[in-house]
């Protein structure tokens, strides 16, 4: 006990019950759907509040390594590096900061002129066939790595970085424990479908139906053990309440095991290939933070800063 309070004080950053409350109101809500029974008593707030703060502490040192920002600027994309690889044209630029609704939100309910968000999007990378130049000579059928972006989302809008990392940090942590639970509706439906079977197939194997010496009789009475055995399957997989809770917990403590982050550094043709000669003033060069989320596509990241007169519907709420 003594060595983790020691780590408390010199190995973590301290975090006051302020910046916690908001990652902590993001957990809480998904342990009341995913624990409905679970009364959270002072010794589950406790745990659950060093749980947050430690994952916290590691969200928030990868948080700190994406890169930017850089102005989000549609009439830029021909010569920012960054847009230009992120964004097939300026109006697929104008076109995403238009639809996000953080964005709109953000500026309806602040008269701030702009903001810093996390640009985040579908990181897609394939091997294809092209033309390469070695020395002098022109090559076919080089293989080569094209990367290119899809999605685009703006996440945890802030009137400055410092309160967007903060932000990030609570959709991280929601979102990690989101998608820890994800198979958790699709078991829930399909509970709900067997147990309507079940109930359809129990009338007819009703052993006051006089059909006990039917050969279909047993046949259905073998399927409705075999759905009884499933259902008891899934509902042994959606765990209890408690196992849940501790579940959550488990993971809090390391988000690690749920989401991969790594900075790069890329060289990108215009077309998206991947492009190794140092020589080459043409190609984009451009850092990006690189993760993924269990059960989420992967994704590549970086600050922007936004105005308002980029977003449409922007204006301030009368």
């Amino acid at each position: 006990m003594m060595l983790k309070k020691l780590l408390d004080i010199f190995g973590r950053r301290p975090k006051s019950r302020r910046q916690l409350k908001p990652a902590m109101e993001g957990v809480e809500r998904i342990i009341r759907t995913r624990c409905p029974n679970l009364i959270l008593t002072r010794k589950n707030r406790a745990s659950l509040m060093d749980a947050v703060h430690s994952a916290m502490d590691h969200v928030s040192g990868l948080i700190d390594q994406v890169p930017g920002p850089v102005e989000c600027i549609p009439d830029h994309w021909n010569s920012d590096p960054a847009l230009n690889a992120l964004f097939v044209n300026s109006d697929a630029i104008r076109k995403a900061l238009q639809a996000s609704e953080p964005l709109n939100k953000f500026f309806k309910q602040t008269a701030a002129p702009q903001c810093v968000a996390l640009l985040t999007a579908a990181w897609h990378e394939k091997t294809i066939f092209g033309t390469a130049k070695e020395g002098e000579i022109f090559r076919r059928d080089v293989p080569q790595r094209a990367i290119s972006f899809a999605d685009h989302k703006f996440v945890a809008p802030a009137a400055d970085l410092a309160a967007a990392q903060t932000g990030l940090q609570k959709e991280a942590l929601t979102s990690i424990c989101r998608q820890a639970f994800g198979q958790t509706r699709d078991l829930k439906a399909w509970e709900a479908e067997l147990r309507q079977q079940r109930d359809l197939l129990a009338f007819k194997v009703n052993p006051r139906s006089g059909r006990a010496g039917d050969k279909e009789y047993a046949a259905e009475k073998q399927v409705l053990n075999d759905i009884d055995k499933k259902i008891a399957s899934i509902q042994n997989e959606l765990g209890d309440s408690e196992s849940n809770f501790q579940y959550i917990l488990g993971i809090l403590y390391r988000p690690q095991d749920l989401i991969a982050f790594k900075p790069v550094s890329l060289r990108l043709s215009r077309l998206g290939i991947v492009d190794d000669d140092a020589s080459d003033d043409r190609a984009n060069e451009l850092s990006l933070a690189r993760y993924k989320i269990a059960h989420m596509p992967e994704q590549g990241g970086i600050w922007v800063i936004v105005g308002r007169e980029h977003v449409a519907g922007a204006e301030l709420d009368a």
